[in-house]
């Protein structure tokens, strides 16, 4: 790894999340839409879910199957869940919906166990197409853009805010698909920034954040995390957390930089007591808390 690469560290992460000022309500932190779960892996948007709350969303909407309805509502109550013809109407006629008292969600994830069928594609390229704002794109998203040349276009040109968050084998489906080489991470991350128009995530050790900015390329590199977090579901944690730090008004290219750093951070503290080997993705949710509490307790 090129050790001229910018960190992302405590440093940069306190500098962005800052305490909370007392006269504050939910509805100053975000209303995040999860799209997941439509491939039977309930397990997927109840972690994306309860990553975006443990990092302090005001309200997480989930879009799944009804058949997933029960399992979050037992593994996740404080999440809404939604149909798709609910998310679909909100997207299309932004109005406040009665009693929430809001006009649109604030930030959309999409891609976590949604298979790669028509509907789950025709969802998302309703999302493209009606919605503007900041868009996470994770897993099956991935794969999506990757083989339908149609979606790829709708990506390349929402106009949006967008980031996507491949591990290293999407990341050869996504070059594959733009006809782009392949290199070195930092080439990596850097092709996929400038085929999809977008900010990437680059997973793995030491993961990666890369932007086109104007003529430049600018690439920030994680400084937490371990062999621990390479566990299932470990991705649709990370999902979470950048759309809710998205959804709290963070730029989206500092939620992706803030948010590999706290996740990471978190496989740290449940690493301390789990181990590497007995780690799992619920861990690593249940301490995305204590990641941003120890940089706040400093008074920092």
């Amino acid at each position: 790894m090129d050790s001229s690469l910018i960190k992302i560290d405590q440093t940069y992460v306190r500098k962005r999340i800052k305490r909370r000022l007392p006269s504050t309500h939910k509805g100053n932190y975000g209303h995040v839409l999860v799209v997941a779960g439509w491939a039977g892996m309930a397990g997927a948007c109840s972690l994306t879910a309860e990553a975006a709350l443990r990092t302090g969303s005001g309200l997480v909407y989930v879009c799944t199957l009804e058949k997933n309805f029960p399992v979050m509502q037992i593994r996740v109550p404080e999440a809404i869940c939604v149909t798709e013809e609910q998310a679909k109407a909100k997207l299309k006629d932004p109005v406040p919906m009665p009693g929430a008292g809001f006009s649109s969600y604030d930030v959309i994830a999409f891609g976590p166990g949604m298979g790669t069928g028509d509907e789950a594609k025709a969802m998302l390229a309703f999302i493209l197409d009606n919605y503007r704002g900041p868009l996470v794109l994770d897993a099956d998203g991935l794969n999506m853009i990757a083989e339908d040349d149609e979606l790829r276009q709708k990506f390349f040109a929402y106009s949006g805010s967008k980031v996507i968050t491949p591990h290293q084998g999407e990341a050869v489906r996504l070059l594959s698909g733009a006809r782009l080489g392949t290199g070195d991470r930092e080439d990596v991350a850097a092709a996929l920034s400038v085929g999809y128009d977008t900010i990437t995530v680059l997973k793995g050790p030491g993961t990666l954040v890369a932007r086109r900015n104007g003529a430049e390329m600018e690439i920030m590199q994680n400084t937490t995390g371990g062999p621990g977090m390479a566990t299932a579901g470990s991705g649709d944690v990370l999902t979470g957390v950048i759309a809710s730090l998205a959804g709290q008004k963070l730029d989206l290219f500092e939620a992706a930089a803030c948010g590999v750093y706290l996740h990471g951070r978190a496989g740290d503290i449940a690493t301390e007591e789990k181990g590497e080997y007995g780690l799992i993705s619920r861990d690593i949710v249940q301490c995305i808390p204590y990641s941003i509490k120890e940089f706040l307790n400093k008074g920092l």
